[in-house]
């Protein structure tokens, strides 16, 4: 369902820590260790550490790092945005109680009248993702914010994905957002 994984933060750490940010943007530039093998500047072992926000870096080590990538140290370093800041927060919620938001979808959907059928075409997903998801003994598979976001619209739930989501979970903030949300 994911091209590839987003970082999943240990349950203390701060997603607004220089680290979780760095690992974010590295996701969202689609940047992997494979991308990372071709420059060959950096021991794999090393940049996953870094891209799952395990490693606290340097201003100077995020510089080199941005220069090995051919990319500008500001699209490793600015603050996320309030819809990145969502995007991610849900994610990081879906990917740790992954049974319990597609619980949460499948009753919302039946309690619009739609099959689980319905339902995959709506977040244009297979349909065996959500069965899977539901009924397999295995952990299943994160809910992706787009597809949350589509059946949430189609739905009209007012809240949007983050209606899906396990109760209590905080709103997501920053200090880029206002305090108002």
């Amino acid at each position: 369902m994911l091209a590839h994984r987003w970082p999943l933060l240990t349950d203390n750490q701060n997603p607004e820590s220089p680290e979780a940010l760095l690992a974010y943007h590295l996701h969202r530039l689609h940047i992997t260790d494979r991308t990372i093998a071709h420059e060959n500047r950096i021991p794999r072992s090393l940049f996953r550490d870094i891209r799952h926000a395990k490693l606290q870096l340097s201003s100077t080590d995020i510089a080199k790092l941005a220069k090995i990538l051919h990319i500008d140290m500001l699209e490793l370093t600015r603050p996320l945005t309030a819809d990145e800041l969502e995007r991610w927060h849900f994610y990081r919620q879906s990917a740790r109680h992954p049974r319990e938001v597609w619980r949460n979808a499948h009753k919302a959907w039946k309690q619009a009248g739609l099959t689980t059928q319905q339902a995959a075409k709506i977040m244009a997903v297979p349909t065996h993702t959500p069965r899977n998801a539901l009924n397999d003994r295995r952990k299943p598979e994160a809910m992706t914010f787009a597809a949350a976001l589509r059946l949430t619209t189609a739905l009209n739930l007012s809240s949007g994905p983050q209606t899906l989501l396990p109760q209590n979970t905080p709103k997501p903030k920053g200090p880029h957002l206002p305090s108002s949300r």
